[in-house]
């Protein structure tokens, strides 16, 4: 069957008028007017999708039924309008497009003209229009259902909103008038002034709300202010600029008398790993750096210690910029542990010029006053800059240390290391310039160990975390553990120890052991050689390292040692 004519025929079935539109298209016809002829007659739309079978499906509008076309792109942005009056709107049928537009279809009971930009980014499809069906394409990427229920009939909310009824502000009305993208970043900080100066609870309840109503050029909903205030209230003290015992402020002392009391350190998010700033956790790809990160996310989230080290506990918000929704829970279910509640993930497309990570943490920290940590996974999909340049480098990462004292949080920035690995300085390989490194708080970055690739080498530096080295392996979950201080190498013989690196290095080894003692200088018979393989046989299959004896076909056999890991010594 053709999945286009299923389509269609379900619109017809439901007795929306459609009509074909050519393959790849929202806009070029095939028929002379598809004013007129478009129609729910199943035969009519049977001999069209079998003539033209892989045509996109054009929804006439209008006779009781709209659309309302919520744009979401670079340069027309209506979601946050929606957002804020969508819960006033009966549920109904959704559809999203190829560039991420929402279309809510919508039972009138009057005539409802097309409008475009009746608010900024939001357009009305009604009498005379029509849109793009579900199951259409374009350049291969589909429209689809993105909430499957029945189509609503419109509400009195419904109707003022498309009358354009909304309380839009004359932009004369104040000087500078609030505008969308600032709502919330401008009441907070307004609030938390006012909270600072010691206003009480109430006076600051009633700037907020004549605030919002009479400045904004759209208020935002009355529930957001209140949860606005109850964040300032929560992260505040009355009458003092101090946010939790933040570091980001401005303050003048003598050293002298301040050393007569009681120092009050802020102290670290993970003890002696991570501290509030920013820290970059750096590692070559498929080594296991995002179940690292996951696995540190959910101790911090839970409470519990993370590889040994004391934990603040609060609430975590994870950026994923390269994994899906389906393959982060996965991954949890992978651990096959109790995930915490306080525990939040957001799907971010990756290069979002839009994407601004101080709202970002704004919008958690007034859901989730106790925002103790913000993972970005993986940093360069977010970065503004390009260029490996010190200078350059340095300021963008002075920016999330400033966002992590201000709000007192540690910001993690996960980011890949260079593909030639310097062991004798391990910090030098994450890339960029020395600048990126320079302003970070801490680093994390985890490597294959020098031997044995099955464990993984975690060294840690910060400007006041202590210089550490450790070794951690992963269990059948998948969760990191550390290991003992040594892996108790002298148990192993150093010829095989050397054969693992060559055979590491290489990929694969096929020849006779004679040959193999010749290319490695080994001390050794080829003899003794061929013992220490069937005896360390383990050793080998825990370095991904198959040995297998081939067919003779001289005097002496060969043998073939194949790698099988994904990672480089």
């Amino acid at each position: 069957m053709n999945p286009m004519l299923d389509q269609a025929l379900n619109y017809a079935q439901e007795h929306f008028k459609i009509f074909p539109l050519k393959v790849n298209s929202k806009s070029e016809q095939i028929l002379k007017s598809w004013k007129k002829e478009a129609t729910d007659d199943l035969h009519q739309v049977q001999t069209w999708w079998r003539e033209y079978p892989n045509a996109n499906i054009g929804v006439k509008t209008g006779n009781g039924f709209i659309v309302i076309v919520v744009a979401n792109d670079n340069e027309r942005n209506g979601k946050e309008i929606m957002e804020s009056y969508i819960e006033k709107f009966p549920k109904t049928k959704i559809v999203r497009t190829p560039n991420d537009d929402w279309h809510f279809y919508y039972y009138v009971d009057r005539d409802i003209p097309c409008h475009i930009d009746l608010y900024e980014g939001i357009d009305i499809q009604g009498e005379g229009g029509y849109v793009v069906g579900a199951g259409s394409q374009i350049d291969g990427r589909k429209y689809f259902v993105s909430l499957d229920v029945p189509i609503a009939k419109a509400n009195e909310e419904v109707y003022k909103f498309l009358e354009g009824h909304l309380e839009v502000k004359d932009k004369n009305y104040c000087y500078n008038p609030i505008l969308v993208g600032q709502r919330n970043d401008v009441l907070f900080k307004m609030g938390c002034f006012m909270q600072a100066k010691g206003f009480c609870d109430e006076a600051i309840r009633s700037a907020l709300l004549n605030e919002n109503n009479y400045h904004c050029e759209i208020p935002i909903n009355e529930k957001e202010v209140e949860s606005i205030l109850k964040s300032i209230s929560k992260r505040y003290n009355k009458g003092s600029t101090k946010e939790n015992g933040s570091l980001y402020e401005n303050e003048y002392f003598n050293v002298v008398e301040e050393l007569k009391h009681d120092i009050e350190d802020e102290p670290e998010i993970v003890e002696n790993l991570i501290p509030i700033g920013a820290t970059l956790l750096g590692a070559p790809q498929k080594i296991g750096k995002t179940f690292f990160a996951l696995q540190l996310s959910n101790a911090i989230a839970s409470g519990q210690e993370f590889l040994g080290n004391k934990v603040q506990q609060g609430h975590v918000f994870y950026i994923a910029l390269e994994d899906s929704k389906a393959k982060i829970l996965k991954r949890f279910r992978r651990f096959n542990i109790e995930i915490s509640k306080k525990l939040n993930v957001k799907k971010v497309k990756p290069f979002d010029p839009l994407f601004n990570i101080e709202e970002e943490i704004q919008r958690e920290i007034q859901r989730h006053s106790d925002l103790k940590m913000v993972v970005i996974d993986t940093f360069p999909k977010i970065r503004k800059n390009t260029k490996v340049d010190y200078q350059m480098e340095y300021e963008e990462l002075s920016y999330y240390h400033d966002l992590g004292l201000k709000y007192g949080i540690a910001i993690i920035l996960v980011l890949h290391v260079r593909k030639i690995i310097d062991r004798n300085a391990p910090f030098d390989n994450i890339y960029g310039s020395r600048g990126v490194t320079a302003a970070a708080d801490a680093m994390i970055v985890m490597l294959n160990h020098y031997t044995f690739p099955k464990y993984k080498e975690v060294f840690v530096t910060g400007k006041d975390i202590p210089e550490n080295q450790f070794i951690l392996s992963q269990n059948e979950n998948l969760l990191f553990f550390l290991e003992d201080d040594t892996l108790n190498e002298n148990m192993i013989d150093e010829n095989i120890i050397r054969v693992i690196h060559y055979v590491v290095s290489k990929k694969e080894y096929t020849g006779t052991h004679q040959d193999l003692c010749a290319k490695l200088s080994l001390p050794i018979s080829a003899k003794k050689l061929q013992c220490l393989l069937k005896a360390n046989k383990s050793v080998l299959q825990e370095n991904f390292i198959k040995y297998e004896n081939l067919q003779k076909v001289t005097k002496a056999r060969p043998i073939k040692l194949t790698y099988s890991g994904n990672e480089q010594i």
